[in-house]
């Protein structure tokens, strides 16, 4: 094959994404639909773009550019569902919305609070009990939620000036998940969930795009370091050592950072190691075409199951994670509890093949695009808790290395935690002014 044959998926990506993004500044929104496609990109394009370069000799080119070509006729059909049935979905959700009010400015720090009390107390605890192990790791998304708040409430009343140090707390969260799950990921989807919700209202846009190339190499550059060192990172975190011991791993994978090299192939290597969902894409499509051993929407009925908490339904055969789809699906064999992540392009090819993909993608595109907009109005409208609703749901549905059963499972639990705060919050604010009203008749 030839190098060439990767151009036009990569143009086409790179136009359509485009699109997504104009449109994503031209209306009010909460970046749920830029978190979701710079995922894509990582995952997806980024792998493509290495294979592509002439100097580079990366293993399994055939299958990387059957991967790109999935993905981008999925990411086609995100933007067909996003741009013209997204808007629509939102507007008729909009009619029975709240009028505009003054928004609580305690909330950003409250969530933030509860987000930290998830994530150290709650998810380690309860969290691993059956029926509660969603609600402990969608609680730590919060913390995501309050920042976000935070950055919206300083850029407001501030501008640039004040945005740049209510982001700053964002940047303790991949150092977090590092030092203490071994895992840098987690901690850099969140990062991004909340620079790419304030990047949907930052001026000037022309800063932003500069920024964001410098912030990407920067990216690439720290990942690179991170996958060099992970195996000993890791070892240090999951063999219970102090703290201390695990932060001086991190420092030491700062201290020897390489500068990225797109010359170097153990820098290429690193990165399409692990950010290169197209080889099992490739693999996939290969494999069910040649075995016809399509899922036929079983695995999207167990997503649907899943929606029923096990509270309610103990016996539940589902469980979260991609429980050994990629084998299903590939046909390749993988050591012994090892996770291997299958993201929505491979689920949704086998599932239904070539229209698996047209289709559930557009429909991804439409509901994500919703939710961003309605998240959106409610920021500006100063009906926070509202917004914390939808944005906290819609990042649910930003976990595209993940399978739909992970998916259905952290929305059904972020719909059911984020309601409980919203009728305590609201119970509570009530309360209150009726104290007040009761004082100022007294008086």
């Amino acid at each position: 094959m030839d190098k060439s044959d990767f151009y036009p998926y990569l143009i086409t990506w790179g136009f359509v994404t485009a699109i997504l993004v104009w449109r994503a500044w031209k209306r009010p929104g909460a970046g749920l639909v830029l978190s979701y496609c710079f995922q894509l990109t990582m995952l997806y394009a980024l792998s493509g773009v290495l294979h592509s370069l002439s100097w580079t000799d990366l293993p399994d080119n055939e299958f990387v550019l059957i991967g790109i070509e999935k993905s981008t006729n999925g990411l086609v059909a995100f933007a067909i569902g996003s741009l013209a049935i997204g808007p629509l979905l939102a507007a008729r959700m909009r009619k029975d919305s709240e009028r505009a009010m003054k928004p609580d400015l305690t909330l950003p720090r409250l969530f933030i609070l509860f987000g930290v009390i998830f994530y150290f107390v709650v998810a380690p605890t309860l969290g691993r009990v059956n029926g509660f192990n969603a609600i402990g790791a969608v609680g730590s998304q919060l913390v995501v939620v309050g920042i976000s708040l935070n950055c919206w409430r300083a850029w407001s009343t501030g501008g640039a000036k004040k945005l740049l140090p209510a982001i700053a707390p964002a940047l303790l969260l991949p150092v977090a998940t590092l030092v203490l799950q071994g895992f840098l990921s987690f901690g850099i989807i969140a990062l991004s969930t909340v620079v790419l919700f304030s990047a949907q209202f930052f001026r000037p846009r022309w800063l932003l795009l500069v920024s964001g190339l410098i912030f990407g190499y920067l990216g690439l550059t720290l990942y690179g370091s991170y996958m060099r060192d992970r195996v000993a990172n890791r070892e240090i975190v999951w063999s219970g050592q102090p703290l201390a011991a695990r932060v001086a791993g991190f420092q030491k994978t700062l201290s020897t950072t390489e500068w990225f090299d797109f010359t170097d192939p153990d820098h290429l290597g690193f990165v399409d190691d692990r950010l290169n969902q197209n080889v099992l894409v490739g693999n996939a499509v290969t494999y069910l075409s040649n075995t016809g051993n399509y899922a036929y929407g079983s695995t999207l009925v167990e997503a649907v199951m899943n929606m029923v908490p096990r509270l309610i339904w103990p016996s539940k055969p589902t469980t979260a994670g991609s429980f050994g789809l990629a084998a299903r699906f590939t046909g390749l064999e993988f050591a012994q509890g090892t996770s291997v992540g299958i993201g929505p392009v491979i689920e949704l090819y086998g599932n239904f093949g070539d229209p698996g993909i047209w289709i559930g993608f557009f429909i991804l595109g439409a509901l994500i695009q919703a939710m961003d907009t309605m998240a959106g109005f409610h920021l500006m409208n100063g009906t926070w808790l509202d917004f914390a609703n939808w944005y906290l749901v819609g990042i649910s549905f930003l976990n595209v290395s993940g399978s739909f059963v992970e998916c259905s499972a952290g929305a059904v639990a972020s719909l059911a935690l984020i309601r409980s705060m919203t009728y305590v919050l609201k119970r509570t604010r009530h309360n209150k002014l009726l104290r007040q009203r009761a004082a100022l008749l007294a008086g």
